[in-house]
């Protein structure tokens, strides 16, 4: 679609957003994280001359995404924060749920401290219509990380029935199992962390989602190298070093 000749500018930077924020994901396929950088750029600038809010929350997601990515959980957060206000302007479900996945994932993953993390990933939740179980997921690190692993799981449970009986979107099962992994990880129960890890690995590999089979392997490997599965630990570490974005 974005190469088609008589295709309307912004159906034609939507749909090259799209192929690159799925290229963030599956992989780089030729594409640096600066060509999506780019992109992006683009995009933004294009959307907003144009006035167009739903074009300007996507672009900015994806910045913000790349940004997390890059180590830069501060400036992730920053760019989550304004995609989410573009997308609430522009009535964009998708990209409101995205934004918050984007600022959720990246407090947990910076500086903040985690009673910041709670209130502000809480505050997300009660914008939405409908609790997103992603986002759920990240909330049930957070309460983790404060020792409240009842608290986290009850929550875990309750993302992974809104899934099956709600969204019905079974990939989604997969951000659950991870966040699960991580809570049983922060809980010093290793072996429930390396079942959940696997699941969400598996999952992972079927939809052929680098960035998340690079996470998840990773973190896999350490679990399993503490507890001196040591070979299958480095393959897995190898693993992620090869496919990750």
């Amino acid at each position: 679609l974005s190469n088609m000749p008589g295709v309307d500018p912004v159906d034609r930077w939507l749909a090259r957003l799209e192929h690159a924020r799925s290229m963030s994901i599956t992989g780089p396929h030729g594409m640096t994280a600066d060509d999506l950088a780019a992109i992006a750029r683009q995009a933004a600038a294009f959307f907003s001359e144009a006035g167009h809010d739903n074009g300007l929350a996507q672009a900015t997601f994806l910045l913000g995404w790349l940004e997390q990515r890059a180590g830069n959980p501060v400036s992730a957060v920053d760019s989550g924060r304004r995609s989410l206000e573009y997308a609430q302007r522009g009535g964009a479900l998708r990209e409101q749920f995205s934004a918050a996945f984007l600022i959720s994932r990246s407090l947990i993953g910076g500086p903040a401290p985690v009673p910041d993390c709670i209130e502000e990933i809480e505050s997300l939740l009660g914008q939405q219509a409908e609790p997103h179980p992603i986002v759920m997921g990240m909330l049930a690190r957070a309460y983790a990380m404060t020792g409240d692993y009842k608290a986290a799981r009850q929550l875990l449970d309750r993302a992974r029935q809104l899934i099956v009986e709600r969204i019905r979107v079974r990939r989604l099962l997969a951000f659950i199992a991870w966040d699960s992994a991580e809570v049983e990880t922060l809980a010093g129960d290793a072996a429930a962390a390396v079942s959940a890890y696997r699941v969400a690995l598996t999952r992972f590999r079927s939809g052929n989602e680098a960035e998340y089979v690079g996470e998840t392997s990773s973190r896999l490997a350490l679990v399993l190298a503490a507890a001196g599965q040591l070979e299958e630990a480095r393959a897995l570490a190898d693993e992620a070093q090869a496919v990750t974005p």
